[in-house]
C-alpha cells in the first residue's frame, strides 16, 4: 500500500472517530442528569409548601436540552384544586425559583374565552392551528398570588395568538384576519396582545408565504 493511500485511510478514519465523538456528545448532551432532576424536585417542593396554602403534586420533571426557556430543569406540577399542569423552576436570569401557574391558569381560561368563536367564524381548530401563550414568568411579573389568582382580563400582561390556516393564502385573507382580530378583541376583554395569522400544510409545517400579524 503506497504512502499516499495510508494517508488518505488514515485522514478517513481520523474523521470517522471524529464524528463519531461528535454523535455521542449531543447524544449524552440530550439525555438528563438524575441528579439534576432530584435536585429540582427538592427546590420545587421546597417552594410549592412555601408558596402555595392547598395541595400540589410533583408528578415529573422537564429538561430544556434546546435553550428554549430560562431554566435547564423544571418539575412538572399538578394543582389538585383546579388540576392545572404547571411548571417550578429556577429562573438563571433572576437565580430565583418560580412557578408558571399563573401562565397555564390565564392561557386555559382566555383559550375557554376565544375558541369557540374562532371555531364558528373558521372551524375546528386542532393544537397546530390555534395557540395561545403568557409567559412563564408572567405571575412573578406581575406579582400575582397563586392562591387568590385574578383574571387575565385584569392585568396587562400581553398574550401571544397564533392562528394557522391548514391551505396556502387567498384572495381576502387580510379582510379574514382584520375579522379575527375584531372577535378576539371582543371576546377576550384583553388590554394587550399579540395575534398571529399564518399557514401551514397538512402535516403543520409553516408556509413561508404570508403573515398577518397585529399587536395592541
Amino acid at each position: 500500500m503506497n504512502t499516499f493511500l495510508k494517508g488518505f485511510l488514515l485522514v478517513i478514519g481520523i474523521g470517522i472517530v471524529g464524528i463519531g465523538i461528535i454523535i455521542f456528545s449531543f447524544i449524552q448532551d440530550m439525555k438528563s442528569d438524575p441528579d439534576e432532576e432530584a435536585k429540582v424536585k427538592e427546590q420545587a417542593q421546597q417552594y410549592l409548601d412555601q408558596t402555595f396554602n392547598y395541595e400540589t403534586e410533583i408528578f415529573d420533571t422537564l429538561y430544556d436540552n434546546m435553550g428554549n426557556f430560562n431554566f435547564e430543569y423544571a418539575a412538572k406540577v399538578e394543582s389538585k384544586k383546579d388540576h392545572i399542569q404547571f411548571l417550578v423552576y429556577l429562573n438563571e436570569g433572576s437565580n430565583e425559583m418560580e412557578d408558571s401557574y399563573i401562565s397555564e391558569k390565564w392561557t386555559k381560561e382566555l383559550e375557554t374565552v376565544i375558541q369557540p368563536p374562532l371555531e364558528r367564524k373558521l372551524g375546528k381548530l386542532d393544537a397546530s392551528q390555534f395557540f395561545v401563550f403568557y409567559d412563564h414568568s408572567v405571575g412573578s411579573t406581575f406579582n400575582i398570588d397563586p392562591n387568590k389568582p385574578s383574571s387575565y382580563k385584569d392585568s396587562l400582561a400581553s398574550p401571544s395568538i397564533k392562528i394557522s390556516l391548514d391551505r396556502k393564502p387567498e384572495v381576502g385573507d387580510e379582510n379574514l384576519f382584520n375579522e379575527l382580530v375584531s372577535i378576539i378583541k371582543k371576546e377576550s376583554q384583553l388590554k394587550h396582545a399579540s395575534i398571529t395569522l399564518n399557514y401551514i400544510d397538512k402535516t403543520g409545517v409553516i408556509l413561508d408565504e404570508k403573515e398577518w400579524i397585529h399587536t395592541f
